[in-house]
């Protein structure tokens, strides 16, 4: 009788077939986890981006609530991109946006002494920074910023100084 030997090296159709499936099934599983992770890093980096503009109104509600006189802007309705004023220790301090986008809180005593804490940056990519003073104890703003995806993220808060010397120097 002869004996057929069968080569067992390759594969069969539905083995193939049933690889294939597999296969599939985890790559389907892998898209998906690669793809929530994106949206949560996505919905992370906008949670920071908040927070930022948080922290920022956070660091100049601070400083004006030791500001005692009120020196920029004037009493309007007009809007201005600056804030100055004199804490309760005498500094100058001012809050403005300066040409690399950045919102910045300058003590300037501390800055002329060369001290690190005189210049706080306050917010990046601070698209546009508006100031407003109705009156001689309130002061009016807003900040905006963009993220890398150059989307606008904007906060706007007011505070009402009590202690703040009426008597303009101009």
């Amino acid at each position: 009788m002869i004996k057929h030997k069968r080569k067992t090296g390759g594969f069969t159709i539905v083995e193939i077939c049933v690889y294939a499936v597999i296969f599939a099934m985890f790559m389907g599983t892998a898209t998906g986890v690669f793809f929530w992770a994106k949206k949560s890093l996505s919905a992370t980096q906008k949670i920071g981006d908040l927070q930022d503009l948080r922290m920022a109104s956070i660091h100049i509600n601070n400083e004006l609530s030791y500001g005692n006189r009120i020196m920029f802007p004037p009493i309007s309705n007009k809007k201005y991109s600056q804030i100055l004023f004199k804490n309760d220790r005498n500094e100058l301090v001012v809050v403005f946006r300066d040409e690399d986008s950045r919102l910045n809180l300058l003590n300037y005593e501390l800055y002329k002494k060369g001290d690190p804490r005189g210049l706080k940056v306050v917010a990046r990519n601070a698209i546009e920074f508006i100031v407003e003073r109705p009156d001689a104890h309130l002061i009016k703003y807003s900040v905006r910023i963009s993220d890398e995806n150059n989307v606008e993220n904007m906060i706007a808060n007011a505070v009402k100084m009590r202690n703040t010397e009426t008597n303009e120097p101009w």
